[in-house]
């Protein structure tokens, strides 16, 4: 129901005309008695914020002040829900039991109990799930991570912070540091969700949690590089009293990225690993054979390419691809990106979308709608210049 309320107020958020309640059930897919239920409880959270749903003949319209967009609402979803609340319970601590759960999230024991359920069906969505003895979740490392990154980054807008003080000082200046480290400008890669994701890694490596460690450099080399690491971040260790061990556990995951995301070592996989090259290379015919039918001009797709054989690095790890979701409660890819493109150059989206599912195909992945979607996102928002370039070409 939520869910429904909230898709009622974006269809009239971004409607350009009045829209009729015969317009929602079907967008809803539900009956316009429900709609009817539905805006009473749309107008009540709407008056909060002082909009209000204005009817006419021709339909309703949404009237908000200026200042409230959907992120509001996006994140009084998340807000409600009490199943995100436990997952991000058990993240922080793993020791609690059913009842002191109950009290925290303010319902009864077997009310947990049945949430519970209702939680481990829809983890199996993301290829993970939840233990209860204790709590736990279980699964690959790499898909719990993500998931949690996804959770907090979706959650908290960038001037909240769900960890410490010390950890949002520490990664804050670290993040500068790592992308130096890496390689990277902040034009390749999000710094919130940067921070996000190491934050993520690190407090699950403080637990006990590690992923597989791609860097064996020697141990005095390792040694050496911690302590210039934690040399460069004395004045917020220190403040703070973050102890040597996180400093080493951190700096060890802080590494691991670059085996992802720095170009000199993204070289040196290509040329170890054939099957990575073989995925990579067929990424880059797709966007060679594009640049030439399209008149694009050529650029370095290394990073985005890169990018995108992650994505199939991670997906491969889903024990039900046929169930794999890469979003929480809002499908961003699904948005503004792909909308833009799909419209305005729906040859050239096309093109794309049957290249990639062939990709897939010859990987033999299943073709999962949101995977092919993640995909073609993360390449037409990553593509130098590209929207400027096929703009050109078909518009001026």
């Amino acid at each position: 129901k939520d869910m429904r309320v909230y898709t009622i107020i974006e269809t009239l958020f971004q409607a350009q005309q009045p829209i009729t309640i015969a317009s929602l059930a079907e967008i809803t897919k539900s009956s316009t008695w429900i709609i009817k239920y539905d805006l009473n409880d749309s107008t009540a959270i709407l008056s909060k914020v002082n909009g209000k749903i204005v009817s006419s003949l021709d339909g309703l319209t949404l009237q908000l002040p200026s200042n409230i967009g959907l992120d509001y609402f996006k994140r009084r979803l998340y807000d409600q829900s009490v199943g995100f609340d436990l997952l991000e319970l058990i993240f922080f601590d793993e020791t609690l039991t059913h009842k002191e759960i109950s009290e925290k999230l303010f319902i009864s024991v077997s009310s947990v109990k049945r949430l519970i359920t209702k939680v481990r069906a829809a983890l199996i969505l993301y290829g993970i799930d939840l233990r209860t003895k204790p709590f736990e979740i279980v699964g690959d490392e790499r898909l719990i991570r993500n998931f949690y990154t996804m959770y907090f980054q979706d959650q908290y807008n960038v001037s909240e912070w769900p960890f410490s003080t010390a950890y949002y000082e520490f990664f804050d200046k670290m993040i500068d540091k790592v992308m130096v480290y890496y390689g990277l400008t902040s034009e390749q890669y999000d710094t919130n969700q940067f921070r996000y994701q190491h934050a993520v890694d690190a407090i699950r490596a403080i637990k006990g949690y590690r992923v597989e460690e791609f860097f064996n450099e020697g141990e005095v080399t390792r040694k050496r590089q911690i302590k210039t690491f934690f040399h460069a971040m004395e004045d917020v260790v220190q403040k703070h009293n973050i102890s040597e061990e996180d400093i080493t556990i951190i700096f060890n995951q802080a590494v691991n990225w670059k085996y992802y995301l720095s170009p000199p070592f993204m070289k040196q996989r290509l040329e170890s690993d054939a099957d990575l090259r073989e995925v990579h290379e067929h990424f880059l015919s797709i966007i060679t054979k594009a640049s030439e039918l399209f008149n694009i001009p050529q650029s370095d797709h290394m990073h985005v390419i890169f990018e995108l054989t992650n994505i199939l690095e991670t997906y491969n790890l889903i024990p039900t691809p046929e169930t794999y979701k890469n979003y929480l409660l809002f499908n961003a890819r699904d948005d503004f990106s792909t909308v833009i493109y799909k419209e305005n150059f729906p040859i050239f989206y096309q093109f794309i979308e049957e290249e990639i599912i062939k990709l897939c195909k010859s990987r033999n992945l299943f073709v999962n709608q949101y995977l092919i979607s993640n995909l073609i996102f993360t390449l037409l928002s990553k593509w130098n210049k590209l929207f400027e370039s096929l703009y050109k070409n078909f518009f001026v």
